[in-house]
């Protein structure tokens, strides 16, 4: 009797096993390595970066997060972070929850070499950072964009509080605040001194604007929600217009969360924070 109970065990623990393996197998067909790092690796970053509230002149109301480096001492970079569509809301907490950027920018290895400010609003849900391109030309000048308007009152305000290089000011967004990057890049190409775009959209003719600004753009081949044919053909005419410090990733088998394997890429840190405005 005891051996037919243990044969019956084995027998479900190898289904058991043979269902996992294959629903891990459809998980990652689905959503690929960067789901992967998604579901089992994003970390919690509230511990470390405080809870604020910047209002601007006209109302606009931006809860975001700051993280303070603990060492007191010369003024340190600013790193901007924007991010995507799945993090909106008022809570001020899921920016920095739902991915991994923040904490593979804010690792403890990082922090010790990378010693830096770090600042990530959180856009209002039913809201949108910028405009996303529907065509070339379509992120105009005369776009109102009050959430962007916030964000650089709120960059002005961090640098007006804080011991801030003006001249190490960088901006990083993913899919929504991908988009937001560039067009934030072609309105305010004084203020940053690079840039990091994952799955993001621009706008092909504010090339020449950004063209000196440090770049580095990544996107997953297998992209559905952010074709990449939006970051290849930015790429394209920033080398049409003469840019010589824009880097390009592309990830063959990814899809859209390629950001989780953008921010674990060994040389993305060194690279941006070697970078200071000309």
């Amino acid at each position: 009797m005891k051996k037919k109970v243990r044969i019956i065990l084995n027998v479900m623990a190898v289904i058991l096993f043979v269902l996992i393996v294959g629903l891990a197998a459809a998980f990652y067909i689905i959503a690929g390595k960067g789901g992967y790092y998604a579901l089992f690796t994003s970390k919690d970053r509230t511990d470390i970066m405080e809870a604020f509230r910047y209002t601007d002149d006209n109302g606009t109301v931006l809860p975001y997060r700051l993280y303070r480096p603990a060492e007191s001492g010369e003024n340190y970079p600013l790193v901007l972070f924007l991010h995507g569509s799945g993090e909106k809301g008022s809570d001020n907490e899921k920016q920095v929850q739902v991915n991994s950027v923040t904490d593979t920018l804010l690792n403890e290895k990082n922090r010790k070499e990378y010693p830096c400010y770090v600042a990530a609003p959180q856009c209002p849900e039913g809201e949108k950072w910028s405009v996303k391109l529907e065509e070339p030309g379509s992120f105009s000048e005369n776009t109102e964009e009050p959430l962007l308007d916030a964000v650089m009152g709120l960059v002005t305000e961090l640098e007006s509080e804080y011991p801030i290089d003006p001249d190490q000011i960088y901006i990083v967004g993913i899919s929504m605040g991908g988009h937001a990057v560039w067009n934030l890049l072609s309105r305010e190409n004084d203020t940053f001194a690079a840039a990091v775009s994952v799955c993001g959209c621009g706008d092909p003719m504010q090339a020449e604007k950004v063209k000196d600004i440090p770049l580095w753009l990544f996107h997953g081949a297998k992209d559905s929600t952010v074709p990449v044919h939006y970051s290849r053909d930015m790429a394209e005419a920033l080398k049409k217009v003469g840019a010589e410090n824009i880097r390009y990733t592309e990830y063959p088998g990814e899809k859209h969360q390629s950001w989780e394997l953008a921010y674990r890429k060994k040389d993305l840190f060194p690279w941006l924070f070697a970078q200071r405005k000309k």
